[in-house]
């Protein structure tokens, strides 16, 4: 009976430490909970870690191919011919700017690439603005301690990309730029001479697609970083919802011609003390609350509670658009409707708008439209594709980005499938196809690429084709 004693006095003699042992993991296992729950410390060192873990795993495994998407089956010596095509009749009378990027014109621009060209009516290249990322990121004005980055295996060359642009009158191009391998994605806005060389650059967090709305007087989606929690009304409560990080916060900056910050108008704060703050219940990333991806002003022909000069916001987090006061920003009004995950929504008339709707077109025309919403008949109007659509350009689905932009006479537009990069430009009074503008580029001297370049042209990205409107340049 000894050994039997023995053993148990050893098991009475060690209960204190395994009780202690046992209280030990559960309450670090009830720490953690409360930590996720209710984000308290360390919760907000955990996740920068978790952040920058995984954004330096994506960038070792990242290659440099810029917005590369596939190779289409069009034959290296064909492709400089496909990059437009004519299917409506005729020939196009405006003259175009295509986007380009990193690796893309490469005919024309051999060291990263050009930025953009702009393209005549028969389809000729009249000028190219070379792609040059690291003279722009070294033009900053803005303050770094103001607007401070992480980088994680970041790349200049490789990891700075085109994001949207717009067009000085003086031929200069206004672009933003979004960072990979970077918190957060927000690059800044740079004002480029013809030359591609930069005039200043503000790394700022502006992002997504710029606008001129007074002479060389731009505004531009921007944001500011916040802490980890949202917290907004909703009946007779407040709602808190937490972010695994911290929290992008919706803003505009309007920005002159030289660079220069003149007003920030805080987005996500004005939705908060708004009626329509509920609408946050319905947002998929509370990081990201709003995701606001582009912005317009509304004309001099604004109708039906829209006046000239409100500003128009596309939401794209709760597939909505909001109207500003232009002289208050004041929220006046937020429409939703049929579509889903929008961008570029643009005031045409009156009280009608387009967007590119990604995700929420009819069924048998496939998943991304150019939409014509009309508040004052209170309807909406798929204007492409359509019936009449040729077969192969009924199925173009860009379900992450995509722009619009409408021709100086209000009678057509073209329509970006970024993601597919194909670009469709459509005669608004029937939705008629004119033309489609494809970004295919040679790429056979890149070994980064496939084998497949050897023999075929490469597809990217297309961020937009936008009519010509610099004066400078137009009249070539």
């Amino acid at each position: 009976m000894r050994p039997r004693v023995s053993v148990l006095r050893r098991i009475l003699e060690r209960a204190p430490l395994a009780l202690f042992l046992l209280a030990l993991a559960i309450g670090l296992i009830a720490y953690g909970i409360a930590i996720e729950r209710y984000g308290i410390f360390p919760r907000s060192i955990i996740d920068d870690a978790a952040r920058t873990a995984r954004t330096t795993s994506e960038g070792l495994r990242r290659t440099d191919t810029g917005s590369f998407k596939a190779f289409p089956g069009t034959a290296l010596a064909q492709f400089p011919g496909q990059r437009v095509e004519i299917v409506g009749g005729g020939s196009p009378d405006s003259a175009m700017i295509v986007s380009g990027g990193r690796h893309q014109f490469r005919e024309l621009c051999p060291a990263h690439g050009c930025l953009a060209v702009a393209v005549s009516p028969a389809g000729e290249i009249i000028h190219a603005w070379p792609f040059r990322p690291d003279a722009i990121l070294a033009a900053n004005i803005a303050d770094g301690d103001e607007y401070p980055y992480e980088l994680n295996n970041f790349s200049v060359e490789r990891d700075t990309l085109l994001s949207g642009m717009a067009q000085y009158p003086n031929g200069d191009l206004l672009i933003t730029v979004h960072l990979q391998n970077a918190f957060p994605y927000a690059g800044g806005i740079a004002r480029i001479g013809p030359d591609g060389y930069p005039r200043w650059f503000r790394r700022d967090y502006s992002h997504h697609q710029p606008r001129l709305v007074d002479g060389d007087v731009a505004i531009v989606p921007a944001l500011t970083i916040g802490d980890d929690t949202l917290e907004f009304s909703l009946g007779d409560g407040v709602r808190t919802r937490s972010c695994n990080g911290r929290i992008y916060r919706s803003a505009l900056n309007i920005i002159d011609g030289d660079g220069a910050l003149l007003e920030q108008i805080p987005v996500l704060d004005t939705l908060l003390s708004s009626p329509w703050s509920s609408l946050l219940t319905e947002t998929p990333d509370p990081c990201d609350p709003l995701h606001l991806n582009s912005i317009d002003i509304a004309g001099k022909d604004a109708s039906g509670g829209i006046d000239d000069g409100d500003i128009v916001l596309s939401l794209l987090a709760v597939s909505a658009f909001a109207i500003l006061d232009g002289d208050t920003h004041e929220l006046k009004r937020m429409v939703r409707g049929s579509f889903l995950r929008q961008h570029d929504v643009t005031h045409l008339s009156g009280a009608t708008f387009l967007m590119f709707d990604n995700q929420g077109a009819e069924r048998f025309l496939g998943a991304s439209r150019l939409l014509m919403v009309d508040l004052a008949a209170n309807s909406e109007t798929t204007i492409f594709p359509n019936e009449r659509t040729p077969e192969a350009l009924r199925t173009l689905v860009s379900k992450i980005r995509g722009s619009i932009d409408i021709s100086p006479d209000r009678q057509r537009a073209t329509v970006a499938f970024t993601t597919v990069g194909v670009a469709v430009e459509v005669r608004l009074a029937d939705g008629e196809a004119l033309a489609v503008y494809r970004s295919l580029h040679d790429v056979s001297d890149l070994d980064q690429f496939p084998r497949e370049r050897l023999e075929l042209a490469a597809q990217f990205n297309l961020i937009g084709v936008d009519y010509l409107r610099a004066n400078a340049l137009a009249a070539r």
